[in-house]
């Protein structure tokens, strides 16, 4: 495994959202496996179904090991109604290269007490289909 070690007083050389983030003294990254720089997450629908949710779902390990597993209620909440609700704004199909339905596509747009915003969420789903096929007990 090749690591390599940050200097003192070195500053990261990886944008973070437009910020430069100082690295801390004893700074150690394992460098084996990353994408490289300047890499870009854009896998097309029938790329996230087949390469992610459905080995997620069937409890295969992910193509990129990379991705940090956490409780989903580490992360989000139950806002309060008062605040706002996420609303479905558009439901589709997805289909592979065969034209085989392979998941559906759910868009969620939050609206606040003072109107629609710019917080979105795509949903994945897959088909009652694919449960039942592979004998999958959804939790």
């Amino acid at each position: 495994m090749a690591m390599v070690e940050v200097e003192k007083n070195y500053e990261d050389v990886h944008q973070n959202w437009g910020h430069r983030i100082p690295v801390e003294e004893d700074y150690c990254h394992d460098w084996h496996n990353q994408p490289p720089v300047g890499f870009r997450f854009l896998p097309t629908p029938e790329e996230l179904v087949k390469q992610y949710l459905i080995k997620k779902v069937l409890g295969n390990p992910l193509p990129v090991s990379d991705f940090l597993e956490v409780e989903e209620a580490e992360f989000y909440t139950t806002p309060p109604m008062s605040c706002g609700s996420w609303k479905l704004r558009k439901t589709r199909e997805i289909f592979d290269t065969m034209g085989n339905k392979i998941a559906f596509k759910f868009c969620f747009v939050y609206y606040s007490k003072l109107g629609k915003t710019h917080w979105r969420i795509d949903e994945f789903r897959l088909p009652a289909e694919f449960y039942k096929y592979f004998k999958v007990k959804v939790r």
